[in-house]
């Protein structure tokens, strides 16, 4: 073989290797809080198995629990690194518009994870593929929906048990995320006939949610149900419950969102009475969407507004034993998501984002 022949080789077995370096799409997905929030990091090692299967390049960052923060740490990223075909994120109510407006300059897609903003803001902002064109779809579901599941969940209880249908709410923060889970529980509470005498905001934290909780049942002693917008300010109302002698479970019903596994653990001890969750696959669910979308296969088309992508399931002491696998991060982490992508499998007519169907269907072998 003459030197020609030989350089030709090596220039096709290079550009061979540039070119499958360069195909493998390349996804940033901007966890909104800390590194080690239960939740979140939940979201956020699922993700990372997915873009493994999948084989995506995913870069993590984090906004710390900030709308400034996050901008910024979005903006120190994009001066330092190449622009990445996609970013995933949550639009932090005040700071939607600065965030899409920012990312117009790059020649990047994004998908927003939730739906977090309403009124004005939402109004200035619009939809998807609207006023921002690379704003190219959203991975939500229904907070309202998922909250009347969780608080006629607890009213029912209540009522069966034949305690009075007095009603607390301990909400997150002022928010659009928090106010439409708010409406859940008022709707619902009127449903019931409840007599619901107060939410209030606890930040999202277990020791808020403990003040907040001892402070509500001094007011209102009569209580049977308490409704929290997560796990973790449910464990605090757990805490202050006994606290105070009484006994969660039997004099108080209480339940939250998100299933983080402390939460799974006391509905098995039938402290914590319900969860609605199953979020923290929403950036699996955001994964095979973009993945989808690049193999032609749009399921954003027609900015899919007003459907959820996923409804939240709901977790209580009848049902726990069908979810225990859920306990084990190592179930899940066992799934093979390519199994889910239509691209791969034609055969499948839409996404199956139904976690029972897929632990027992998806599961490796």
């Amino acid at each position: 073989m003459n030197l020609k022949k030989i350089m030709l080789c090596f220039y096709m077995f290079f550009s061979t290797c540039s070119g499958a370096t360069e195909d493998k799409l390349n996804v940033l997905l901007i966890n909104p809080s800390i590194e080690n929030d239960p939740f979140w990091h939940q979201v956020e090692e699922l993700t990372k198995k997915a873009a493994k299967d999948l084989d995506i390049k995913l870069d993590v960052i984090y906004g710390h629990g900030n709308r400034f923060l996050q901008l910024q740490e979005i903006k120190s990223y994009l001066s330092q690194n190449d622009t990445p075909e996609y970013i995933m994120l949550v639009n932090y109510p005040g700071g939607a518009l600065s965030t899409l407006s920012f990312l117009e300059k790059y020649p990047v897609k994004i998908i927003t994870l939730e739906q977090t903003i309403s009124g004005k803001e939402k109004k200035n902002i619009g939809i998807p593929r609207g006023k921002f064109k690379n704003w190219v779809g959203e991975i939500f579901h229904d907070n309202k929906k998922a909250s009347e599941l969780l608080a006629n969940n607890l009213l029912s209880k209540a009522k069966k048990r034949g305690k009075p249908l007095v009603v607390a709410g301990i909400s997150g923060h002022f928010g659009s995320e928090s106010i439409i889970r708010n409406s859940g529980l008022i709707s619902a509470s009127e449903s019931y006939e409840a007599d619901l005498k107060q939410i209030v905001y606890a930040q999202w934290s277990r020791k808020n949610a403990y003040d907040k909780t001892f402070k509500l049942l001094k007011r209102y002693p009569d209580i049977s149900v308490i409704w929290c917008a997560s796990d973790e300010m449910a464990l605090g109302a757990i805490n202050a419950i006994k606290r105070l002698g009484l006994k969660p479970g039997k004099d108080i019903f209480i339940g939250g969102f998100d299933w983080i596994q402390s939460a799974i653990l006391s509905i098995e001890q039938n402290e914590m009475s319900a969860s609605v969750g199953g979020h923290f696959m929403m950036g699996v669910w955001g994964l095979l969407s973009l993945y989808d979308k690049e193999e032609g296969i749009d399921r954003f088309k027609g900015n899919n507004i007003d459907k959820s992508t996923f409804d939240l399931e709901l977790i209580e002491n009848t049902n726990i034993s069908s979810y225990s696998v859920l306990l084990e991060q190592s179930a899940l982490m066992n799934i093979d998501f390519k199994k889910l992508s239509l691209s791969h499998y034609p055969d499948n007519k839409e996404y199956d984002f139904k976690l029972l169907d897929m632990l027992k269907d998806k599961m490796r072998p």
